[in-house]
């Protein structure tokens, strides 16, 4: 006869594969191989992982990590002999204490190397290796000392919140997926971060690799010091010609000229004065007295005044033609590209464009990152503690887009849409989409006649 003493489930959504991912890259021995280890029970590795796996599932604030973790199945997740309060504040702190003084930024360059080259991604290519550089901010809540090797400052914020302080992301991807990052100081502008970023990223692909990166960024690329630092460098790029060049709009205008529609339209514009919305005038007469020519009482015999006809001009403002607004519309869409590749053999204009406007792909892995749902407010008490809090985000935006690039490598060989949950469809779904097909993945263990036994099952089963 079977006895059932006890019942226990656990949710373990997506952190078992997680932590498997993990597992397959390598990451937690790379990192314990790079930092100096402490006397915690848990390896820094361990301790980085467990963090992950924490932002990746459960995406709440670092401080509820223990808790994350008492409601989960320990070994299952991160292997037997772990308990939850093995992950509490204070080991955490610590790893990331570590982590700050074995410099952060050369184990993310470590591991995101190994992790594109484990994928074979440069492989992929047989001339160009085209990589997309952006930065954005994030805001941080709170006063923090300063520190002499980081500061977490105000600067201008992206996150459109001046009133916080903030630090600075940055980060390069090829095909999706960051072999870049940097976490820096709040008031980083974009001009520096280009220059600091050309020259490290110069040394970064392997000799072995046949192909020349081209280094594809906004506007804030092209300074001269940057230009110069793409020569000297013998860094490809393409980039686009801010507007507040001269040379910027005489050259839309070239363009444009070439197209009898667009010349048309541009004659009309200039006859109007570029005004956008039209200015209709009338003339509305205003009878008036004149006045007297004197101060005082108006004698008997005194003439009235004669009534004068005045006009006043009444101006209507009326919405812009379609012609004109459609002429504005073309105007603002065209933008100037500019690449210092002159042979129309390797790199047709068509390619130029069509790299320049994958740029989206490093703006879309910051809206990941930035995602309060993915990663809640940073609630650290000291900057560097910050600074290598940032690179474990960093890390977390690293995982999730190699999750999302092997699932879309893998569709690319499939003839069947994988369906998503509501029933969609897609060869190319998103990381997020996936994820939420973990979330009805539960584990229960049941004791009978004194012994522990794990079941898989949902939450209906219970």
């Amino acid at each position: 006869m079977l006895d059932f003493e006890d019942i226990r489930q656990f949710h373990l959504g997506a952190a078992p594969m997680w932590s498997r991912l993990i597992d397959r890259l390598g990451w937690t021995k790379c990192i314990d191989e790079h930092v100096q280890r402490d006397q915690c029970k848990l390896s820094v590795g361990t301790r980085i992982k467990a963090l992950l796996v924490n932002i990746g599932t459960d995406r709440k604030a670092l401080y509820e990590v223990e808790k994350f973790y008492g409601k989960q199945d320990m070994e299952v997740v991160l292997g037997p002999g772990i308990a939850a309060d093995d992950l509490n504040d204070d080991a955490l702190a610590r790893s990331l204490d570590i982590l700050f003084e074995s410099d952060a930024q050369a184990l993310y360059t470590k591991i995101a190397l190994s992790t594109v080259q484990s994928l074979n991604v440069l492989h992929q290519f047989d001339d160009f290796i085209p990589v997309h550089a952006d930065t954005t901010s994030v805001s941080v809540f709170g006063d923090y000392p300063d520190h002499r090797n980081f500061e977490i400052v105000r600067g201008y914020s992206k996150d459109h919140r001046p009133d916080l302080k903030q630090i600075i992301f940055g980060t390069a991807t090829l095909k999706g997926l960051p072999i870049y990052g940097k976490v820096d100081r709040g008031n980083m502008d974009d001009h520096t971060w280009n220059h600091n970023t050309i020259a490290q990223m110069a040394g970064l692909v392997s000799q072995e690799v046949h192909g020349q990166v081209i280094y594809i960024a906004d506007a804030a690329a092209v300074t001269e010091s940057n230009l110069d630092s793409f020569h000297e460098t013998n860094t490809h790029f393409i980039s686009r010609l801010p507007a507040t060049f001269s040379e910027c709009e005489k050259l839309k205008r070239a363009a444009w000229d070439k197209e009898d529609a667009s010349a048309a339209a541009e004659a009309f514009v200039r006859t109007h004065k570029r005004v956008m919305h039209r200015l209709q005038t009338s003339l509305e007469p205003v009878e008036t007295r004149e006045k007297r020519s004197r101060r005082g009482r108006p004698r008997k015999d005194e003439a009235v005044p004669d009534v004068v006809t005045q006009y006043r001009v009444a101006i209507e403002i009326l919405p812009p033609i379609d012609e004109t607004l459609e002429a504005w519309r073309q105007r603002e869409a065209t933008f100037v590209l500019m690449t210092d590749i002159r042979d129309e053999q390797r790199l047709p204009d068509e390619a130029v464009l069509r790299l320049y406007k994958e740029q989206g792909e490093v703006e879309g892995r910051f809206r990941h990152l930035k995602s309060p749902y993915h990663v809640g407010p940073i609630f650290l008490h000291r900057p560097e503690r910050v600074h290598a809090f940032g690179y474990v985000m960093l890390l977390s935006l690293l995982l999730y887009s190699v999750f999302e690039y092997i699932i879309r490598e893998k569709m690319a060989k499939e003839t069947e849409p994988l369906i998503l949950s509501g029933g969609r469809k897609s060869f190319r779904p998103t990381g997020n989409s996936l994820l939420d097909m973990f979330d009805d993945i539960f584990t229960a263990h049941v004791m009978v006649n004194g012994e522990w036994h794990r079941l898989k099952t949902k939450p209906r089963d219970l």
